[in-house]
């Protein structure tokens, strides 16, 4: 309920309402999980992201949102060798969470990982 209550208290600044509400709802759809890792989230570790981005004409639509760890949205969106190298370390993902990672990281507009030269 904390984080429930720390949600709907700081909603992002210049947010839609649609944004805000949906915040909410998809924080308790995911039973507070992040989506690619399953792992708790935490206040401060915790981000919104857009599966299409909203600059490739993504909405606030809660279909277009998952709640990840902050680890996790970084790693969706960088596209250096070494920073996306530095981030699966902290990540560590197995091949389901390289799935979902590569999904959205291909709606994101960016290449996929590939699981076979990381290993």
């Amino acid at each position: 309920m904390e984080i429930l209550y720390y949600i709907m208290e700081n909603p992002p600044k210049e947010a839609s309402v649609e944004l805000a509400d949906n915040r909410i709802s998809l924080y308790s759809a995911q039973y507070g999980n992040c989506f690619v890792t399953g792992e708790k989230l935490e206040i401060g570790e915790m981000e919104v992201h857009h599966k299409l981005p909203k600059e490739l004409g993504g909405t606030d639509e809660y279909r277009n949102l998952v709640w990840v760890t902050y680890n996790v949205h970084k790693l969706i969106h960088v596209t250096e060798q070494a920073t996306i190298e530095r981030y699966l370390t902290v990540v560590n993902p197995n091949k389901e969470m390289f799935e979902k990672l590569n999904k959205l990281r291909t709606q994101a507009g960016n290449c996929v990982i590939d699981i076979e030269s990381i290993a």
